[in-house]
């Protein structure tokens, strides 16, 4: 549950073929954002189907082409 805008940067990002995000949190606004986890998105040919989250701070380095400054 988000529980305050500012919190929570997410990336884009592709795992198993499927569309994903990399997300970021941080605990307030005045602190810097750490890895959260990955969150894996199921389609088929026309809706969203289902959004797998892996709340794995670990996680987050598996996907180098999101590996961005979660600062920006």
């Amino acid at each position: 549950m988000l529980t305050a805008p500012g919190l929570y940067r997410m990336y884009p990002a592709v795992a198993n073929a499927q569309p994903a995000a990399v997300a970021y949190y941080r605990p307030t606004v005045h602190e810097t954002f750490q890895p959260f986890g990955v969150a894996v998105l199921t389609t088929d040919a026309t809706q969203l189907v289902s959004v797998t989250t892996f709340v794995d701070p670990g996680l987050v380095r598996r996907f180098p082409e999101s590996t961005v400054d979660p600062e920006r």
